[in-house]
């Protein structure tokens, strides 16, 4: 209705559209009055209702004319025509179940992998630690051992064994 109108107003319609209208107006005459819209509405409807009962009457005619088997024919179609896509869709589901499984073993391998250089990083940490403790305690030893040569030595005590000409037994000599 609007594209008529337009046709009419001259306005721009679709090449497809105007050829239509323009046939449909040689056939049946240039209007003398102006439409209405009702009268264009009721155009419209009558037109609609002779299509669908157009294309009613031909899809009657045309279920007569196919055989019954059709639709069994169309339902054999698609299951042959999807039997190789659910088959695409197995092997599809195979190989990234195998991608799948070869990404876990490199991912377990290279777990391992960083797990020994892991243990190797605190094997060496220990026996750094073991060594710098080691070499702490020989410190502790010579400084213990230096410390020990400077302090003031106690006085030594001489013992001497009476032989004859007085000395006592186990009296300390003084000091010289």
């Amino acid at each position: 209705m609007e594209s008529v109108l337009r046709v009419m107003n001259q306005q721009p319609v679709s090449e497809d559209a105007r050829t239509r209208i323009v046939e449909a107006m040689d056939f049946l005459g240039f209007p003398r009055r102006a439409v209405t819209e009702a009268e264009v509405n009721l155009a419209v409807e009558h037109a609609q209702r002779q299509l669908t009962e157009s294309l009613g009457r031909a899809a009657s005619e045309l279920e007569l004319a196919l055989p019954e088997e059709v639709g069994s024919l169309v339902y054999e179609a698609v299951r042959v025509e999807v039997r190789p896509v659910g088959d695409q869709m197995r092997q599809l589901g195979t190989i990234l179940r195998s991608a799948l499984q070869t990404l876990e073993a490199e991912v377990g391998s290279e777990k391992r992998r960083r797990l020994e250089d892991l243990g190797l990083l605190v094997d060496l940490i220990t026996s750094s630690w073991q060594n710098v403790d080691h070499r702490l305690a020989r410190l502790e030893h010579v400084l213990d051992r230096l410390a020990n040569e400077q302090s003031p030595r106690p006085a030594s005590r001489t013992l001497h064994v009476d032989d004859g000409r007085g000395s006592i037994p186990g009296r300390e000599d003084p000091p010289e």
